[in-house]
């Protein structure tokens, strides 16, 4: 039978949207960066973690977020808010166990890194919590790779 997704979210409710987040600090001492990486559309954890040992063996902490296809597709913001919240919240405790001021870089692949990028961008517009703060305020660059021409962002 065909589901559309406000049907599986609705039957979902009681339980956690699923979602692929991957966090990857360093062991000692502080990063040089902490990098967020929004994966493609049908990204798996694996491949944007390739992407993510080039910034760890240059000392960057990463964060990677990947949406799941359905979401990214149909643009279903709750999913994509709580993707980003998740990533979000651990660049903050990274951020607060530091000893030192850190810059945080985001690189987002494609639609899919793109659409998470946007969501990050509209909520700290909205300045929807304080961990949303403390990332706005390190936030430093942004690379697009493989990104689509046209968004809904507004500069």
């Amino acid at each position: 039978p065909k589901f559309s997704l406000r049907e599986i979210d609705t039957k979902r409710k009681k339980q956690p949207v699923m979602t692929s987040i991957s966090v990857n600090a360093l062991e000692k001492g502080d990063p040089k960066a902490i990098v967020l990486l929004f994966g493609w559309l049908g990204s798996k954890l694996k491949h944007v973690q390739k992407y993510a040992s080039l910034y760890s063996e240059r000392g960057c902490s990463t964060i990677i977020g990947i949406g799941p296809v359905a979401a990214t597709m149909s643009y279903h913001k709750p999913t994509l808010e709580t993707i980003v919240d998740q990533v979000v919240h651990e660049a903050a405790k990274l951020l607060e166990t530091s000893t030192i001021e850190m810059p945080i870089i985001v690189h987002s692949f494609s639609g899919g890194g793109c659409f998470l990028l946007e969501t990050l961008e509209r909520n700290i517009q909205e300045e929807r919590n304080l961990d949303y703060s403390k990332v706005a305020a390190a936030l430093e660059g942004a690379i697009y790779d493989s990104c689509p021409a046209y968004l809904h962002i507004k500069s």
